[in-house]
């Protein structure tokens, strides 16, 4: 079985503005002109320290100056946290639901607990590693999924999400996102 562990998450605090304005889609899946969109919404905006388009320490100095600022700060304690998107599905504009949950997960060879889905290429892993080496944060998430046969997680997740969320905001794509 995976291991898995809460976390104290470095966040956006008020004085950083909206989140609409803060949030972006996941790094390699933002086309150009929608990376300017959202750097173009505020100088805040979450582009600027994952798509430093191979200027790692300039990423790294403004998620020091941002944490300096107030802009950012980590959480007190630690959680996990549970993350629901609800969205409209393509052709038919069903609306879906999907829940998970943010956490630390330990690193494990793949094979026994961990498997691929996609094989990735060396550059944008060496990317991601280079970002993560100047700024020492983990910026993206590993969408995981796991077997919940009695439905044990899906009841936990429910009833968090039948609570006021932390953060709720919609997307170009008309998903909303909740945390």
């Amino acid at each position: 079985m995976a291991q898995i562990h809460p976390l104290r998450a470095l966040r956006y605090t008020a004085k950083a503005g909206d989140i609409a304005g803060l949030a972006t889609l996941p790094y390699d899946v933002i086309p150009p002109a929608l990376e300017a969109e959202y750097k173009q919404r505020s100088p805040y905006n979450f582009a600027h320290l994952i798509l430093p388009k191979g200027d790692y320490d300039g990423a790294a100095a403004r998620l020091n100056a941002w944490k300096q600022e107030g802009l950012l700060a980590r959480d007190g304690e630690e959680a996990f946290f549970v993350y629901q998107q609800i969205f409209p599905a393509p052709g038919s504009g069903e609306i879906l639901t999907r829940r998970g949950f943010i956490g630390l997960g330990d690193t494990e060879d793949y094979g026994k607990n961990v498997f691929r889905h996609e094989w990735t290429m060396s550059g944008p892993k060496q990317d991601r590693f280079s970002l993560l080496q100047a700024t020492r944060v983990q910026f993206d998430s590993i969408f995981m999924l796991f077997p919940d046969s009695d439905g044990s997680v899906e009841v936990l997740l429910e009833a968090v999400c039948g609570t006021t969320p932390d953060l709720d905001y919609n997307d170009h794509e008309r998903t909303r996102h909740q945390l």
